[in-house]
């Protein structure tokens, strides 16, 4: 115990230095000043209690020995300052509690109560110079402390509440004003005039008085106002004529207009503060050249939150300005003046304003949230904003007006109620990088010459990503405008280039000029829009290496250009009406390639307009074939071109072609004596276009399938005829157009699925005859405003009118059948003189429909199962209705609202059914008109009506067909469908109607026989199609990965239809895959994709076109790294024990599978998640088994491990241990033995 103690001793001994150099006196300063040594408070005034206070009467010091005299303590040196303290001084007396002056000392008022009851302040002193005024409580009914000339003072931690200015200081230098409360009730709170190097820190300042300001400095040179809280007042601060002014880190909340107001003070500095302005604003800085306003967080309930007026190169950065009545910032006549990194957000008005105010820089701001504009720039020449975020304002985002040279660069314009940049009359702008999203309207330019814009970024706009108007000069290039309705559009605007830019998703028109000189459009990307480049009354216009694609309406669309240059392009159809030409002067037109488009030159212009160079164009990878003034005729092969323009030549041939999707095929412009046959047009607008030609034959030609609008055009044609043409699958467009043209036939054909069959516009002498027309969604036949029309030897059926005539005098309509038209078989209209004869108008809303229409004979016309009447007369004199077979229309045979007779005059008149043969037949609904000499419609031989063909969804009730037969002695009816017997009757006199529900899918044939007593029948046959109306089904597969090296990677649906037909599967857009498919699992292959992200879109349809999708994310990873796998030990167990399993844990990023093998044989195999992978070995036999594991990746890659595994019979010897395991284990035990003979051997000693 004596030793540790020892041993303890020695250490602390040893130590003991250290610990005695660490605790030994360093030097201390014994040096205090009492003047300047802070003295830590919890609250501003005095720090005595008042009882502590003395009370003394005020004191008047204004000579140097008066310190003395009066007994202050003290020398009045730095060291030992003169002291006034403790003291209570409240009078009414007419003078100052406290004054000195014209004394030099150093002293000390502190810890004193003051309350002055006069006119005079609470402390005057004048003519000091280091004062030290602190720790004391002023109550005065004037103000509280007034210096003049008292330099160096320093007042602190006082508490000032005053009827007057709490602190007035004149002519005071270097002064300090710190941690003090100061309170005035109907004046300023701080007044400083001349006072250079003043200090204001910490310091909280109210006052009552919304006249006065706050907080008043002028004429003082380098003034710092620092931590303070200033409320209260008409301003909360005001510098004037104060150069090298600070406020920082202040709160400034004024009671009635400005939160800080500084005028005169140039260099002036606010950092750090709150302003929360009043009915004038937030801050108003006028004429403070280079200037700084940052981090300042700045309000008004009225006005603006800045006004920066006649400060040039000035800076306000890093400001956050919000919810401000009107403007957030205003800069006026502020040259060079820095506007960064601010937030100004929630305005009523605009966040940014500048006026005359030149060579401004606005970058790096967040505008955000405005009623007006987010920037307003007016005649404020070499702005330059950069980089700014501007959203949600309700007029423009950026609004330049009178300005040049203005830059706009990089800034993001979004959610915008009209314009995202707006340039008016400012020239020579550059408005570059920008990105605009969310706008009326993207860029807007107004008379604003020389302007560029490029590599901007223009997408969700509501109406056009760039217009021009009256703006010269302009260059717009290297723009990318996507998801808008119009791309770029200019007006009046000359000498334009539109170079480079990509537009794609347009609903209207990408490119559109209208009233521009000398432009040049060319290398732009155009994809997807409604007219792609549209150029209306346009001189000198270059359009040259431009791809365009995807246009749904015009490839391009040029009106009245003058000397165009159009070279070098690529359009990519489909397009409705292609690239359409109308009124083109001095035209060249080279190397343009056109895939499933072409040319389209509008009719109606003089020859000029079609005299143009052509060379090396191809369409569809065939030759532009183009003749011009060739009057010698020749002939032409057309299965050797793509289009071919026959312009003022005459006698040429043309034979043959397929031309699919080119636009135009075939076009005869000024051209005599021209022959086209065994043309076939697919899928164009235009099958055959000729103007202002004589002498044209058409003949054996086929026009098929959308978007065909007119199949043959003949306008301002004399002598043509077109003949054995079939049409066919026109659903918006009509077959064939006559307008303006004479002496024409039309002959021996067909037109089926169309809008309109013929129609005849302002023609005269043209001839229809031998025509079959079907399913015409409006007229089968029009004749409009034209005269001696013939109408002959026509079947139609299934349109809206048959036969429709309007302003058509001398018209003839004879011989045709007209059926199944929803609103009238024939329909006459505000037409004379014309006949109707030998027609059949059955099962139609109408036979035949006259209305208002003088002059008219009506006769042997069979008018029967009509729905309403078979023949109508509305408002007409004239007309003769005679030998007509009229019967078994629903509502009525006849109506006439007029007083006539519908006979012969002498003894015929019609053939009528119902009727009872007794004359006059007066059955005519409408008038009093009457047939005098009717006869009984009778047959000896029965008749039906044939309904049209049948349509109606599978699975679907109340599918029926009616059948009115017609006989003088009826006696039965049978039904077969398919052949086989479906229904059958006794005629009772009435309509049959036969229920056809439960068809299966597919087309069958419906037989109608009707008997008469004497075996005679007659039958129909309608065709009933049951078609699918519901969609197939198909399964939602998830997003999922795939690699570049994988193999038999698929994506897979369970889709189910019972009439599947084919599938498409999209990647990207483009068709990847397509087929047939059937109900049940339907996979794709996806392997060989590159690393990316891909969008597969597959679309299965039924028999009918119902259609199902679905879309797969598939994300493809370029996965270079194989699976890593450990090495379990060797397993030896005895044959029936449990519990016996080999673990392995391999490991990868993408997982996929795994299979055990042995001997060839897999033992088990699944899907791998990237966990351990455990086999089960107890129910193998007794005997030695290698056990290889093998895992696989999605990209296919492998790593494998292999186990010895033994089972023992029970009994069985376990194989001698491995001899390494065994040198282990016995240099093992021989340590431990060395270890215990040592301990022993120690102990030993020990003991003896």
């Amino acid at each position: 115990m004596r030793k540790a103690a020892l041993s303890v001793l020695i250490v602390f001994m040893l130590f003991q230095p250290i610990i005695g150099l660490t605790n030994s006196p360093g030097m201390i300063d014994t040096f205090e000043n009492p003047a300047t040594i802070s003295q830590v408070a919890d609250d501003s005034g005095t720090r005595l209690s008042p009882e502590e206070h003395t009370s003394h009467v005020p004191i008047l010091i204004d000579q140097p020995s008066d310190w003395s005299s009066q007994g202050w303590p003290g020398a009045g040196t730095i060291a030992s300052p003169y002291i006034i303290e403790g003291l209570n001084i409240t009078y009414d007396a007419s003078v100052a509690c406290i004054e000195i002056t014209d004394v030099d000392s150093y002293f000390v008022i502190r810890d004193c109560f003051l309350y002055q009851q006069s006119a005079q302040p609470a402390i005057r002193l004048i003519n000091t110079t280091h004062a030290t005024v602190e720790y004391l409580t002023i109550i005065s009914d004037n103000s509280g402390i007034h210096n003049t000339n008292a330099n160096n003072t320093n007042i602190s931690n006082c508490d000032f509440e005053t009827n007057h200015r709490s602190i007035y200081m004149q002519s005071s230098v270097d002064c300090v004003i710190a941690d003090n409360r100061v309170f005035s009730e109907t004046h300023r709170a701080i007044t400083a005039d001349y006072c250079n190097g003043l200090t204001i820190n910490r310091s909280v300042t109210i006052t009552q008085a919304a006249m006065w300001f706050n907080v008043r400095i002028d004429h003082s040179d380098s003034i710092l106002i620092s931590e303070c809280k200033v409320y209260d007042g008409r301003y909360a601060i005001y510098l004037g004529n104060c150069e090298n002014a600070a406020v920082l880190n202040s709160v400034l909340v004024p009671d009635s207009e400005f939160g800080f107001v500084a005028q005169f003070c140039p260099n002036l500095l606010l950092d750090g503060c709150i302003v929360k302005g009043a009915s004038s604003g937030g801050m108003y800085i006028d004429n403070c050249f280079q200037s700084e306003i940052r981090y300042c967080d700045i309000t008004s309930s009225n006005l603006y939150g800045l006004f920066l007026e006649s400060s040039n190169y000035s800076v306000i950065a890093y400001n956050d300005i919000h919810d401000i009545l009107t403007n957030g910032i205003i800069v006026n006549n502020s040259n060079e003046t820095e506007i960064m990194n601010n937030s100004i957000e929630n305005t009523t008005q605009s966040a940014l304003q500048l006026v005359n105010a030149e060579d401004a820089l606005v970058a790096n701001n967040t505008f955000h949230l405005g009623s007006e504009s987010g920037i307003i720039v007016d005649a404020s020449n070499g702005t330059h904003i950069e980089d700014n975020a501007i959203s949600d304002f309700l007029l423009q985002g950026i609004d330049i007006a009178n300005t040049s040279n203005a830059n706009i660069f990089e800034n993001n314009i979004a959610q915008i109620s009209q314009t995202g940049i707006l340039l008016d009359s400012s020239s020579n702008g550059n408005i570059v990088r920008n990105t605009i999203s969310e706008v009326l309207e993207g860029i807007h330019l107004i008379s604003s010459d020389f302007t560029s814009i490029s590599e901007n970024t223009i997408e969700e706009v509501s109406n056009r990503a760039i217009k021009l108007a009256g703006t010269d000069n302009s260059v717009i290039n290297d723009c990318y405008i996507t998801d808008v309705e119009d791309g770029i559009y200019a007006s009046f605007c000359n000498y334009m280039e539109i170079q480079n830019n990509t537009i794609i998703e347009v609903t209207d028109r990408p490119c559109d000029l209208f009233l521009c000189d000398n432009v040049d459009i060319s290398d732009n990307e155009i994809r997807e829009a409604e007219e792609s480049i549209t150029l209306l009354a346009i001189q000198n216009a270059t359009v040259t290496n431009n791809l365009i694609i995807d246009s749904l309406k015009y490839t391009t669309f040029l009106l009245s250009v003058q000397n165009l240059v159009f070279s070098d392009n690529e359009l990519v159809g489909p397009s409705d009406y292609g690239c359409y030409f109308g009124h083109i002067q001095n035209g060249t037109f080279t190397n343009n390639v056109f895939n499933n488009t072409g040319f389209n030159f509008g009719g109606g212009g003089i020859l000029d307009h079609y005299v143009h160079t052509f060379s090396s164009n191809t369409i569809n990878g065939l030759p532009f074939h183009y003749v011009v003034n060739q009057l010698g005729g020749g002939s032409i092969d057309g299965t050797s071109f793509g289009q071919i323009f026959i312009v003022n030549s005459s006698g040429w041939t043309i034979n043959g072609g397929i031309f699919d999707t080119v636009g135009v095929p075939i076009m005869v412009y000024y051209s005599n004596d021209t022959q086209i046959s065994n043309v076939q047009s697919m899928s164009n607008i235009y099958g055959i276009k000729s103007y202002h030609c004589y002498d044209i034959e058409i003949s054996n030609c086929s026009i098929q399938d959308n978007p065909h609008w007119r199949g043959i055009i003949i306008s301002e044609v004399i002598d043509f005829e077109i003949s054995e043409l079939t049409a066919m699958n026109l659903p918006d467009g009509y077959a064939i157009l006559v307008d303006v043209s004479s002496n024409g036939t039309i002959s021996g054909g067909s037109i089926t699925d169309c809008e309109l069959g013929i129609t005849v516009s302002q023609s005269t002498n043209v001839t229809v005859d031998s025509f079959d027309i079907r399913n015409a969604t409006t007229y089968g036949i029009q004749s409009s405003e034209s005269s001696h029309i013939f109408i002959c030897n026509v079947v139609i059926e299934n349109a809206t009118r048959g036969i429709f005539f309007s302003n058509s005098n001398n018209g003839s309509i004879t011989n045709n059948e007209v059926r199944y038209c929803t609103e009238a078989g024939i329909h006459i209209l505000g037409t004379d003189d014309g006949n109707v004869t030998l027609n059949i108008a059955e099962s139609n809303e109408y036979g035949l429909y006259v209305f208002n229409s003088e002059d008219w004979t009506a006769t042997n016309n069979t008018l029967r199962w009509n729905y309403q009447y078979g023949l109508y007369l509305m408002d007409i004199t004239t007309i003769v209705v005679s030998y007509n077979e009229i019967y078994l229309n629903f509502v009525g045979d006849g109506y006439d609202n007029g007083n006539r007779f519908w006979d012969d005059g002498v003894d015929t008149g019609n053939w009528w059914y119902p009727f009872d043969g007794t004359a006059p037949y007066d059955d005519i609904v409408g008038g009093t008109s009457e047939d005098r000499y009717p006869m009984i419609f009778m047959v000896d031989q029965p008749i039906i009506n044939s309904p049209e063909n049948v349509y109606y969804a599978e699975f679907s009730t109340g599918n029926v067909l009616r059948f009115h037969p017609h006989d003088n002695e009826l006696r039965d009816w049978e039904v077969t469908i398919d052949g086989k017997v479906w229904d059958s009757g006794v005629w009772e006199y009435d309509v049959i109607e036969i229920s056809i529900d439960g068809l299966s899918y597919g087309v069958h044939t419906f037989v109608i026989t009707v008997w008469d007593v004497d075996q005679n029948s007659v039958n129909d046959t309608v065709l009933i199609h049951v078609f699918d109306d519901i969609d197939p089904i198909i399964s939602d597969t998830p997003n999922t990965i795939a690699f570049e090296d994988g193999t038999g990677q698929e994506l897979s649906w369970e889709v189910q239809d019972l009439h599947p037909s084919e599938y498409t599967v999209f990647l990207d857009g483009e068709e990847y895959e397509t087929g047939s498919w059937t109900s049940g699992t339907l996979s794709v292959n996806i392997d060989g994709l590159v690393e990316g992200e891909y969008l597969f879109v597959i679309e299965i349809r039924d028999l009918d076109g119902n259609l199902a999708s679905d879309s797969v994310r598939v994300r493809v990873i370029d996965d270079d790294i194989s699976p890593t796998i450990d090495s379990p030990d060797d397993l030896i167990f005895i044959y029936g024990t449990e519990g016996n399993h080999i673990s392995w844990s391999p490991d990868d990023e993408y997982p996929a599978s795994y299979q055990v093998e042995w001997n060839g044989t897999i033992v088990k195999s699944g899907p791998w998640g990237g966990g351990k992978i455990i086999l089960n070995v107890d129910d193998f036999m007794p005997g030695e088994y290698q056990l290889t594991l093998t895992v696989y990746d999605g990209s296919g890659r492998t790593a494998s491990d292999s186990v010895n595994v033994t089972v023992l019979s029970f009994g069985e010897t376990t194989p001698l241990l491995d001899w390494v395991f065994l040198l282990i284990i016995g240099a093992g035990v021989g340590g431990v033995i060395i270890i215990i003979t040592a301990v022993l051997y120690y102990r030993k000693k020990k003991a003896t």
